[in-house]
């Protein structure tokens, strides 16, 4: 029978010397016996039912004392054990002639072992050979281990030589192992709270992840886990100016996005007061460590420009933790306020010729209230519009709306792409600059150039005579 994991059995006669990783332990026993007078020498499940065995040997003239049995335990409470309670039977199942004892012994790296008198049988008595499998002499062993300091995930061992003695043995085995360990407190984290001085900036419109406030985490003692941030907002601004308030754990006093922790985002009831963060992902910081909270908006575009807001002091009663003793005081975010986003140029303009029309698709920025499209032949356009475009007048045919810079013309404004531009001359070469306004800041506009041209066609000439009209072959192609 393979032994349980963890423990082990050592080679014939080698238990004085046998480590735990020694060479030649073994993992099953070579012999069962639960009736009978057995005699062979070797590694023995005793018992006298299926469900109650237990774990020893018996000598021979073949197979030599002593032998040990060892096994390893892993500190898998999280914690630092400081003790154990051990409890343990020896069971006697053949008495006989020769002496027979079993030592006890701990180890904290498996090799080098301090015996324990506290683990020891004493001497068995001895007398003729007989067998008891059901109600045998039992030695019953009840015992603490303190005064020790195992640190998670470390190992301990324990280890049982049994001294018995020729072809004359008694077979004893071990049996109804029990242990449990005693646990060291768990430390309590200190969190001391801080943050940067406080400063005014501002926030764009049409922007996601704008930092409003940045408190600090320092964790000593032990690790601490973040579990609820609240923060308090105040300002002219309106619920409208964000679509979402987030909260972010940094390893750094450094914001980004694309590299920090988003740890709850709230998108709903965004006005002046109280905002709890939901569902809130729990955050471990390090004892030794500090962690970096950011608070960010995403104010969206459209939000009202002067419009401002604040982040109040975060304070120890704003956060909570899973454990542990939180002090310190952090400084009001300082205002924050919106302003306009700057026009950017219209992207992947394109332009696609016909017979005397031009079609124009382009990819709209975030940042516009309209685009302007201008048409202009032979050369490049280069004006740039100004005020809130509303003394510009478009038309698709080309030369029906405002005149700009010079002999060019307006032909669209608003936002859908694409656009067909008529009224061109096939042959010539015209310049089509689209620019973004917001306001009435206009972007550099992007530009480029085609040339429309007649579509080809077929002419198809009569070589009939005064053939049929209608009969295909009286016809040939042309150009």
């Amino acid at each position: 029978a393979t032994l349980p994991s963890g423990w082990k059995m050592s080679a014939a006669g080698a238990g004085t010397t046998a480590g735990y990783s020694t060479s030649g332990n073994l993992t099953a026993v070579n012999n069962q016996a639960s009736s009978g007078s057995p005699t062979a020498g070797g590694r023995y499940n005793w018992g006298s039912s299926s469900s109650d065995r237990a774990l020893g040997f018996m000598t021979s003239g073949s197979y030599a004392s002593p032998n040990a049995i060892m096994v390893a335990f892993k500190n898998s409470t999280g914690s630092t054990i400081t003790g154990f309670s051990i409890s343990f039977d020896y069971e006697r199942y053949r008495i006989n002639t020769a002496a027979a004892s079993v030592t006890f012994s701990r180890s904290t790296n498996g090799s080098t072992w301090t015996s324990d008198t506290a683990g020891q049988s004493g001497a068995f008595s001895t007398g003729s050979s007989s067998y008891t499998f059901s109600s045998g002499t039992t030695v019953s062993k009840s015992f603490s281990v303190s005064a020790i300091s195992l640190a998670p995930d470390s190992l301990y061992y324990f280890k049982w030589d049994f001294n018995t003695t020729g072809g004359s043995s008694q077979g004893i085995g071990l049996d109804n192992f029990s242990l449990t360990a005693t646990t060291a407190p768990a430390a309590t984290p200190n969190i001391e709270l801080s943050s940067p001085a406080a400063s005014a900036s501002n926030l764009t419109e049409g922007v996601t992840n704008q930092v409003l406030s940045r408190f600090d985490l320092a964790v000593t003692t032990a690790n601490a886990t973040l579990t609820g941030v609240t923060i308090n907002t105040a300002g002219t601004y309106a619920a409208s100016d964000l679509s979402n308030l987030k909260c972010w754990y940094s390893a750094d006093n450094s914001f980004s996005s694309s590299t920090d922790a988003l740890l709850s985002t709230k998108s709903s009831s965004l006005g002046s007061g109280s905002h709890v963060f939901p569902g809130f992902t729990n955050q471990i910081i390090a004892s030794g460590n500090t962690g970096y909270i950011f608070i960010t908006a995403d104010v969206p575009f459209g939000s009202t420009v002067g419009n401002a807001i604040s982040v109040s002091a975060v304070d120890t009663g704003n956060l909570t933790f899973s454990s542990g003793t939180k002090s310190g005081s952090t400084n009001a975010s300082g205002t924050k306020t919106i302003v306009a986003c700057t026009p950017t140029n219209a992207t992947g303009l394109g332009l696609t010729v016909g017979s005397t029309q031009l079609t124009i698709d382009w990819t709209n920025p975030s940042c516009r209230d309209e685009v302007m499209v201008v048409v202009k032949p032979i050369s490049s356009i280069g004006a740039t519009p100004s005020g809130d475009g509303s003394s510009y007048s478009a038309n698709l045919v080309l030369g029906s709306g405002s005149t700009f810079d010079g002999t060019g013309s307006v032909v669209y404004k608003g936002s859908s792409s694409p656009q067909i531009i008529t009224g061109l001359t096939n042959g010539t070469t015209y310049y089509v600059r689209v620019f973004t306004r917001h306001g009435s800041v206009w972007s550099s506009g992007i530009e480029s150039s085609a040339t429309p041209n007649l579509v080809n066609s077929t002419t198809t000439l009569w070589n009939g005579g005064s053939s049929a009209w209608l009969t295909l072959s009286n016809w040939d192609s042309g150009l």
